[in-house]
């Protein structure tokens, strides 16, 4: 029985990690073991200490930059077969990858196991020919008596190589096309759905009218969101809420229209404005049409949400949270109205759910911000971890008393400048209300 390929993989984002963990646990790729490093240094030393039989790179690493990491690995271990990874779409970098003598170049997530599996053999095979012809030659240059036979032999090795090259980099070529279609399918497909998904969320002036110092910052991951904001006004009272479904993109999304129907049915077409009550019927909703009242049943799926109910004449706030907060900054002073550690939604629980609220009344100049978790969630800074509700709370301290407009833009430059070169890990919404 042939042992598996040992395969390392030198990548430093986690979630392309889970993915290739995931990737090779497919029955297809069962034959290879994989093994992960998150940086240049640990892997060159794994290598120095282990048999391994091809070499997965990501090009954005910590410790190296672009075909830097590339370059220092061929010259320590020049017959490693090599397969460059990255994000990029740049076909010149493919092109000098393989002039440096990488074996593949593949952009991430436009591949599945089946793909993955060829390459590795294909760069296996392809490196196991070059090794075959430089040893040939090298005998066969060494073989003075025999110069002239072993010029034409090596002539035909080198034609039938080459031969063997150019189809193999054909067939990759062309499945590389066929991949690269069905991406563009698969993308215009995300973004008419995207055009869907903004059409029915309500529209910021839905609350500027009515709260004018405001502001959304909403930025998904994807070209889909699975976070949503929503916002109605009925009975002279404007409810106001920042939902997270599980999971982000298409799943994220698909999941945020069924919340987002269930609002405006809840309260427009119901009439029910108590936020306690509001998610109680949203949770009992959500598991109804999600098949999630019966053990052993159903999916897992489900919402956090903070949402606020805002009675003008009353000057009073009313709020429910599901795993998300309430933030109210009152003269540079921070209130956190926390809601019930329970999500919408999800795996069977025995009996109906009631969630509990807060109320307040709020004072000319407080600011209310409802979020999602994706802002404090996201990876970056100078040690690549993550933001953190303590730098959260300070930001939201240092810009609550500035205009609506300044804030968010406050918002955005820190987001951007955190996140650096980091992938955005999550959708991002907060929601600005300074009263």
């Amino acid at each position: 029985m042939t042992s598996p390929l040992n395969i390392l993989m030198i990548e430093d984002n986690p979630d392309d990690q889970q993915f290739f963990r995931d990737l090779f646990s497919e029955s297809s790729l069962g034959q290879f073991n994989l093994h992960l490093t998150d940086r240049l240094k640990d892997g060159k030393e794994y290598l120095r200490k282990h048999a391994i039989d091809v070499l997965l790179l990501d090009l954005s690493l910590p410790d190296s930059f672009e075909l830097e990491g590339f370059i220092e690995i061929k010259e320590e271990f020049p017959h490693l077969p090599v397969i460059i990874l990255t994000g990029m779409s740049d076909f010149k970098m493919a092109v000098k990858a393989i002039q440096f003598g990488a074996q593949d170049y593949l952009e991430k997530w436009r591949y599945d196991d089946y793909l993955m599996a060829k390459s590795i053999r294909y760069a296996l095979e392809r490196q196991k020919l070059l090794l075959e012809r430089e040893k040939v030659s090298n005998q066969l240059m060494n073989s003075l008596k025999m110069l002239d036979v072993v010029n034409v032999e090596l002539k035909e090795l080198n034609e039938q190589l080459e031969e063997k090259v150019r189809k193999r980099t054909n067939d990759l070529l062309k499945e590389k096309q066929k991949v690269e279609k069905q991406h563009q399918l698969i993308t215009e497909s995300l973004q008419y759905a995207s055009t869907i998904q903004h059409a029915i969320l309500p529209h910021q002036q839905v609350i500027m009218r009515n709260i004018p110092e405001s502001f959304i910052l909403f930025k998904p991951k994807d070209i889909v969101s699975g976070d949503f904001y929503w916002a109605a006004k009925t009975n002279g009272k404007i409810i106001i809420a920042a939902v997270d479904c599980t999971g982000h993109g298409v799943p994220g999304a698909m999941l945020s229209m069924l919340g987002y129907t269930q609002l405006n049915q809840i309260v427009r077409e119901n009439g029910i404005t108590n936020p306690p009550d509001i998610l109680t019927r949203l949770h009992d909703n959500m598991q109804n049409l999600l098949n999630q009242k019966f053990m052993h049943s159903g999916s897992s799926d489900g919402m956090d949400i903070s949402l606020c109910c805002i009675d003008q004449k009353e000057n009073r706030v009313s709020y429910a949270g599901a795993m998300r907060p309430l933030f109210r900054y009152r003269n540079g002073e921070l209130s956190i109205f926390s809601g019930n550690r329970m999500p919408i939604g999800g795996k069977y629980r025995n009996g109906t759910q009631y969630f509990q609220g807060d109320e307040f009344l709020y004072e000319r100049g407080d600011t209310i911000y409802l979020f999602t978790d994706g802002y404090i969630d996201q990876f970056g800074g100078n040690e690549g971890k993550k933001f953190k509700s303590r730098n959260f709370k300070t930001l939201l301290k240092t810009i609550h008393q500035l205009p609506a407009e300044q804030q968010l833009e406050a918002l955005e430059k820190q987001f951007n400048t955190w996140k650096g070169n980091e992938e955005q890990v999550d959708d991002i919404l907060v929601i600005g209300l300074r009263m």
